[in-house]
């Protein structure tokens, strides 16, 4: 929501900062749930839960568009920033640990752990996160910088005027889809 209001560049940073460890927040919170529940199969357990982010993302882009061109983006940042806000707050409701019975039921003996537990800051304190900190944000990074060069790409290949339609979209060129 912050976004809707950002009149220097200064609060557009703020925003994305806000906006990037809430969205780490709701991602770990949501990974770490998934674990706690499914023990045996953590690896599915993750990877179902991150593609529901994925697919979350993916199935807001239609809905993103229209709103900006029939409201411009104040409108559409407030709007969307409080859905979100909401939906967030009572998924959250919902989440539950698993009771004492169910998680002692669910143990995987095979499962590796670790015999020490560390705080928050003890992970801070930690070169092994920062370092795989440090590859996430690579990660990241090149996405976007991807993401950011299609309509240059498709200039190069003569293809940005070309109709393309997403879904149930009426055709449009793609150098205005990536645009928006």
């Amino acid at each position: 929501m912050l976004f809707s209001w950002a009149n220097t560049l200064t609060v557009l940073y703020v925003g994305g900062m806000i906006g990037g460890v809430g969205t780490g927040l709701v991602y770990g919170t949501c990974i770490g749930n998934a674990l706690k529940w499914f023990q045996a199969r953590r690896g599915l357990a993750a990877g179902v839960t991150a593609a529901g982010f994925g697919a979350g993302a993916a199935l807001t882009v239609l809905p993103l568009m229209h709103s900006l061109s029939a409201n411009g983006y104040e409108a559409t940042f407030f709007r969307f920033g409080l859905l979100q806000g909401i939906v967030v707050l009572l998924a959250a409701l919902a989440l539950k640990k698993p009771s004492g019975r169910a998680a002692a039921r669910r143990k995987n003996p095979r499962l590796p752990q670790t015999k020490a537990d560390r705080t928050p800051f003890e992970t801070l304190r930690s070169g092994v996160f920062w370092l795989m900190y440090f590859d996430f944000v690579l990660v990241a990074a090149s996405g976007l910088m991807a993401t950011a060069q299609l309509a240059p790409i498709a200039n190069g290949f003569g293809i940005a005027t070309t109709p393309v339609s997403l879904l149930a979209s009426p055709p449009r060129p793609l150098v205005r889809i990536v645009a928006q």
